[in-house]
């Protein structure tokens, strides 16, 4: 499988969107299929950042090649993780799925994933603490 880029969905969108791989997660880092932490990948330097999972990140996502063997082959913690970081402004952004558009030899794919991202701001206020 080949990746060949993610898209967002919404009237909301974020300034930038950058997708990236991560590999290598040590066993038992992991605790659940989806999260969110503050900082950008690969270090999460920022001095807002919460950390992030421990790994080897890489940004060239568009042409990967993704060959890791199923859980049905009896691996377990071999895969590789899709990361978006994400950037806004103070107005925020809303994103009520996504897709990742991949192919296989010929033939493209797009797999919607059905997981909202909200970043609150000034004018996404809903799921957003107080708001």
């Amino acid at each position: 499988m080949t990746l060949e880029g993610v898209r967002l969905a919404g009237d909301k969108q974020p300034l930038s969107v950058t997708p990236w791989l991560l590999s290598d997660t040590p066993e038992g880092s992991r605790n659940a299929t989806f999260g969110s932490v503050l900082g950008s990948p690969p270090d999460f330097s920022e001095s807002y950042s919460s950390g992030g999972l421990p790994g080897n990140y890489t940004d060239e996502f568009d042409g990967a090649v993704i060959d890791d063997p199923c859980p049905s082959q009896g691996v377990k913690d071999g895969d590789s993780e899709v990361v978006l970081a994400l950037e806004t402004d103070t107005a925020g952004a809303r994103v009520p799925h996504w897709w990742i558009d991949y192919r296989v030899g010929e033939e493209e794919f797009s797999l919607r994933v059905d997981w909202a991202i909200v970043l609150c701001g000034t004018e996404i206020l809903r799921n957003c603490g107080s708001g």
